[in-house]
């Protein structure tokens, strides 16, 4: 057995688990201040709970996935004040990044996520990692 390799501990799976946060946050039409930082990272707190959603068949009749996130938790979660985490999720509904229904009878409110349509006509570039920008110039 070779001896450069090193067993996988518990502390390494726990301090190596990552959150994945779209391009497109901090690219084209939410670049720079478009969006807030707080916006962004609570899309990605949000996105991360697809997993839960796609385990408990979460979705409506058109197959939309949809999560739940309670205010509160978010407030615990990013260190806001509920003040401020409302003026986030309003600022993620005025970019059209989430949707929210209502269930009633003291439910929580289903949430959508939604992503921006790049279209087959717009330079792809800002939404690429930089490695893949030679690939679209067309010049």
């Amino acid at each position: 057995m070779p001896n450069n390799r090193t067993n996988t501990t518990r502390q390494l799976v726990i301090t190596s688990s990552f959150y994945q946060m779209p391009r497109f946050l901090t690219s084209g039409e939410f670049a720079g201040n478009k969006l807030s930082n707080d916006a962004r990272i609570l899309y990605t707190l949000m996105l991360d709970r697809y997993k839960v959603s796609l385990k408990n068949s979460w979705h409506d009749n058109s197959g939309e996935i949809y999560i739940y996130f309670k205010k509160e938790e978010m407030e615990k979660q990013l260190g806001l004040s509920k003040m401020t985490v409302l003026k986030v999720m309003r600022e993620l509904k005025n970019h059209s990044l989430v949707k929210e229904t209502k269930q009633g009878l003291n439910r929580p409110n289903k949430i959508y996520l939604l992503s921006p349509v790049i279209a087959d006509s717009e330079n792809p570039a800002p939404y690429l990692p930089l490695e893949m920008h030679d690939l679209t110039d067309t010049e």
